[in-house]
């Protein structure tokens, strides 16, 4: 398994971050999984993960999750 390393991921996060913020979004989530992060803490996992795998996502009741459920607050 390749893994990026950590200070790549931080200064690419923090770009991410400050695209999220600006467009609403509270972090980020993967569809099919369990795994979601918020904006002041992007990738505790240490992964930067698949582009196509993390997706924007708003805060719900139970962590990060699709921009629908804040809607539906």
């Amino acid at each position: 398994m390749k893994t990026t390393p950590l200070k790549v991921i931080r200064r690419g996060a923090e770009a991410e971050a400050e695209w999220l913020t600006k467009h609403g979004f509270d972090g980020l989530y993967t569809p099919n999984d369990e795994c979601g992060c918020f904006v002041g803490d992007l990738y505790p996992c240490g992964e930067r993960g698949d582009k196509f795998t993390c997706v924007a996502g708003c805060a719900t009741g139970s962590g990060v999750g699709p921009a629908q459920a804040k809607a539906a607050r």
